[in-house]
């Protein structure tokens, strides 16, 4: 769960739905958010909806959905 609270830290902007909240709010409710992504991992696919895990290589792999979004694939 660290890492994930050291993602939220990391790429926290002004923008971004954590910006501002404490290490310790990120650190208590990480576990929640991790077990709703694995649901989503799970749960996507069943409704033909991609799932984009951005944990690693965030910004390569939003700069990849985008491109793939404007090309209408």
């Amino acid at each position: 769960m660290e890492d994930m609270v050291n993602q939220c830290i990391k790429y926290d902007i002004e923008e971004s739905w954590t910006y501002g909240l404490s290490r310790a709010y990120l650190t208590k409710h990480a576990n929640d958010w991790y077990n709703a992504n694995e649901m989503l991992k799970k749960e996507c696919p069943k409704y033909g909806i991609t799932y984009i895990d951005t944990s690693k290589n965030r910004e390569e792999i939003l700069k990849d959905t985008l491109e793939k979004i404007i090309k209408g694939k």
